[in-house]
Order: structure tokens, then C-alpha cells, then sequence
């Protein structure tokens, strides 16, 4: 063996393996080498050019204080629009002219009902809360009852709204700064196309009480991917709590099954059950309240049931025409056009959910992709996993608001990564199909109302949630199969929070 090919052997394991004694005989560590190589090649290393961190140094500091910057003045601008009434046309700029009543009313709702809880002896009195309700000018707050234990707290009041609604800002402003922190400027760039569209817009301005769950979700996840028993129980511990106070988060315990690890399917059993055992002994009546009173609109929101009732709610309008004149009159004197509606929304649920399964099989056999090299991360995936999980849970069980798409920003690190993934080349361009689609569908959503935009609109979400199934699998077959996910992919970011 020349020198130069000793010296460059040498040099490659100090790199690959970063032993102190790496100078040592080459011939000493030929095994660990090759061993090194063949889990390389077959998917047990991230690969090389997954570029999760920003570049070491300056570039990094600087992105980091312009992304600072930014989520600062957009949590101060859109304050700012709450506490100065006449600003309120810029809500209807940003969320696409789909604002109602005032600013902060989902908040306000909320505060009512807390107040008529309070005033009712700390029970759940439907009628004192109609009237609080129709005297504040807000609809009924169909939440779970433990939202309700807020009245508690002296200074949960409707007249601290502002206040309030202030402090819901600055908690989710936190929260996306350390989510997208250490990611790369074209990562944060995509979130940023996310975050600003009039979806997301939305949910600022409504003051909805998703901005909690969305932050404990996101933190829950962050904590759960731990390898420390402490911070993974306390990562568990949240998601429990963002489930009782929303039935969707429950979905990101998907993320707790992203490898082989003991620890990880233990927790998971363990969530699963309590989750199951309170909804069952202590808020089934509840629970069944909220899901009875949900919804069923379709302008402004998502889900598998929404094209058709647009659909039917097109044929109404249009049964005087000619044509649908005596099937309508049939199916009213029958009585069968509430029974025909809940059919057929049933029947895109099912539909929608072999879907979701057949793609998610489909990325679980690697189908069309070759090699097995993936360039995620463990923090990326985890946070997939949970955004997707929730999308793909709303999206199949019933009709969403269009703000509960801000979970799709979970999503935004692991498919900016997969775009630059040349070891990859479908599944980098499957992921640039895919994050258009979801770019489209939340900026699409609530501006445009003609029918052939909302057609659009739905197939869209229904091409996302398919696309989303589908990389689902590829990250569950690489954590469970080859053991990757979970293991590798220490970023900065994760590590600093772990």
C-alpha cells in the first residue's frame, strides 16, 4: 500500500468512526471501515447531504437573528391589529375577507362560556350559557368540559380578552421560533409560505384555542423523541393533555412508533390506554355533545365529508331545475334525504381512509424507490409524524375549520429536506408535488368560493392527504425495518431542547 492511499485511509476513519487513536495501523480498523460502509449503504446513516442545520458560523447567527426578527414583528404586527379596532379590513387582507364579527371572537366565545361555568357553581349549566352566549353575541362553545375548568382562575374573564388573546400570540410567536430556529434558509422560506397563507391567518385572528394545542403538540413531540425516560414521559404527558382538551392530537402518538425502541411502544400502550380509559369513564357524554354539535360547514374548511356536502348542497339549490324536479320531490316524500347525505358522507370517509391506507402501504414497500438511503433526520420525523398524523386524522373523521392546517407546518422540515435529497431522486421529486399541493390548498382554501375553485380546492386535500400517507410509510418502513429513525440525525436544534 503506497503512502498517500495509508494516509487517506487513515484520514477517512478518523472522519467516519472519530476514534482519538484512529492513527493507529490502518489494518487495526479495516473491519469497523467496511462494517461503517455496508450500514451506509443500506439506510442505517442518514445520508450525506442532508442538510438539516444551517452552515456552521456566521450564516448560521444571521439566519437565526433574521428568523428571530421576523417571527417577532409579525407576532407584534398582528397584536397590533387586535388592540387597534380600526385596523380591523387588514384581517380581511390576510385571511382572505373571511373575518367574523371582530377580531379574538373564537377566544371570546371561550371566555363566555368559562364565565357562565363560573357563575353556574363550577357545572356545566347549557342553559346559562345559551343566554351568556346570546348576550355577548357569540355562538354556543361546543369545547370539551375541561376547558371550562379555566373559570377557576379569577382573571380568565371576557374583559381581559385582549390581554389574553395577547399572550396566546406571543406563546405560539415562541413556539414557531424554536421550531424553525436551526433549520436552513429554505426550509424556513417554505415554512414561511405556510405560515402567512390566509389558513393560518385565520387562526391568529380568531384567537382559536387550536393555538394551545398546537404548541403543546409541538413541544410533546420535541420532549417524546428524548431518549431520557424523564422527558419522554413528560413529552407523553402532553400529548394526554393536548387529547382531552382536542380528540385530534391523539394521532401524534404516531410519532412515538417511529423505531424499534422498547421504551418509545411502551409509552405509546400506555398513552393509548389512559387516553381511552378517561374518554370512556369520564368524558363519553361530553365527547358525544362536542361531536353531535360539530360542524358540517363547507366553505373555509377541509375533510373527506366536505365535497360532498357541497355537492348536495349544490343539487338543493339547483332542485328547482327542471331535471332534478321529480327525483327531488321522491326522495323528500320518502324522507331519505337526510339518510342519503349521511350515506354518502360515510362512504367518502371509508373511501378516504382505504386510500390513506393503500398509499401508506404503498411508501411502507418503498415502492418506486430505490436504494434505502433516506435523508431525514429523527427530530424531522417526529415532527412529520405528528403533523401528518393529525392531518391525516382530521382530514378522514369530519369537517375542520381551514386554520387546523397550521399542524401541516410540522411537517414543513422533513419535506424541505427530502427536496434536496439526491439520493433520492423520486422520492425528492414526489416531495416538491406534494408540498405544492399543500402550499396551493392553504392559500386557495378560503379565498376562492365558485364551485370549480372549491373542486380544486377538495382535490387538492384529497392528492395531500394521499402524498402524506404515502412518505408516512417510507419513515415508519426506516424506523421499525432498518432501525434509522430515531437513532441518527442529531441536529442542533434537537439536541439544545433533549
Amino acid at each position: 500500500m503506497r503512502p498517500d492511499e495509508e494516509f487517506s485511509n487513515q484520514m477517512e476513519i478518523k472522519s467516519l468512526l472519530g476514534f482519538k487513536f484512529c492513527l493507529a495501523p490502518v489494518d487495526r480498523f479495516q473491519g469497523m471501515l467496511k462494517d461503517h460502509r455496508k450500514r451506509l449503504e443500506i439506510g442505517l446513516l442518514v445520508a450525506k447531504d442532508d442538510f438539516v442545520a444551517c452552515p456552521e458560523g456566521k450564516t448560521e447567527k444571521n439566519f437565526r437573528v433574521c428568523w428571530t426578527l421576523l417571527v417577532g414583528a409579525l407576532t407584534l404586527f398582528l397584536t397590533v391589529l387586535n388592540w387597534v379596532p380600526q385596523l380591523k379590513p387588514v384581517w380581511q387582507l390576510l385571511d382572505g375577507g373571511t373575518s367574523i364579527r371582530k377580531p379574538l371572537d373564537d377566544l371570546r366565545c371561550l371566555l363566555v362560556g368559562v364565565e357562565s361555568y363560573r357563575e353556574a357553581g363550577f357545572r356545566f349549566d347549557v342553559g346559562l350559557m345559551e343566554e351568556k352566549c346570546a348576550e355577548n353575541g357569540v355562538p354556543l362553545p361546543y369545547y370539551p368540559e375541561i376547558w371550562f375548568l379555566l373559570s377557576y382562575l379569577p382573571w380568565v374573564t371576557v374583559e381581559n380578552t385582549l390581554y389574553i388573546g395577547t399572550v396566546l400570540y406571543v406563546l405560539l410567536g415562541v413556539t414557531l421560533f424554536f421550531l424553525f430556529r436551526d433549520d436552513s434558509l429554505q426550509i424556513k422560506g417554505l415554512a414561511l409560505a405556510v405560515l402567512v397563507s390566509p389558513c393560518v391567518m385565520l387562526l391568529w385572528e380568531r384567537g382559536n384555542n387550536d393555538i394551545i394545542v398546537f404548541c403543546l403538540v409541538y413541544w410533546a413531540s420535541t420532549l417524546a423523541a428524548s431518549k431520557t425516560l424523564r422527558k419522554a414521559l413528560t413529552g407523553t404527558s402532553f400529548l394526554l393533555l393536548a387529547s382531552f382538551l382536542k380528540l385530534y392530537p391523539v394521532a401524534a402518538f404516531l410519532s412515538l412508533v417511529s423505531n424499534r425502541s422498547h421504551q418509545r411502544w411502551v409509552l405509546f400502550g400506555f398513552g393509548l390506554m389512559v387516553f381511552a380509559a378517561v374518554q370512556l369513564i369520564f368524558l363519553r357524554e361530553n365527547t358525544m355533545w362536542v361531536a353531535r354539535a360539530t360542524s358540517t360547514a363547507t366553505h373555509n374548511t377541509y375533510g373527506a365529508r366536505v365535497l360532498v356536502y357541497e355537492l348536495v348542497g349544490k343539487v338543493e339549490r339547483q332542485r328547482h331545475a327542471e331535471t332534478l324536479q321529480n327525483v327531488w320531490k321522491k326522495l323528500q316524500a320518502r324522507n331519505d334525504y337526510a339518510q342519503l347525505v349521511r350515506f354518502l358522507g360515510i362512504a367518502s370517509q371509508l373511501c378516504a381512509t382505504f386510500m390513506c391506507v393503500i398509499a401508506g402501504l404503498l411508501g411502507f414497500a418503498k415502492h418506486g424507490i430505490s436504494g434505502n438511503r433516506l435523508c431525514f433526520s429523527s427530530r424531522q420525523t417526529h415532527l412529520f409524524l405528528t403533523g401528518a398524523g393529525i392531518y391525516i386524522m382530521t382530514f378522514v373523521l369530519h369537517n375542520n375549520w381551514a386554520y387546523r392546517l397550521v399542524f401541516l407546518v410540522l411537517c414543513v422540515p422533513a419535506l424541505g429536506t427530502l427536496i434536496k435529497c439526491s439520493s433520492q431522486p423520486f422520492l425528492a421529486r414526489f416531495s416538491k408535488i406534494l408540498f405544492g399541493a399543500i402550499i396551493v390548498a392553504c392559500w386557495i382554501t378560503p379565498i376562492f368560493e365558485p364551485l370549480e375553485y372549491f373542486l380544486i380546492h377538495n382535490i387538492l386535500h384529497w392528492l395531500s392527504v394521499c402524498g402524506l400517507s404515502f412518505v408516512v410509510g417510507v419513515m415508519l418502513r426506516t424506523g421499525l425495518l432498518l432501525g434509522a429513525t430515531g437513532e441518527q440525525g442529531n441536529t442542533t436544534a434537537y439536541n439544545r431542547v433533549l
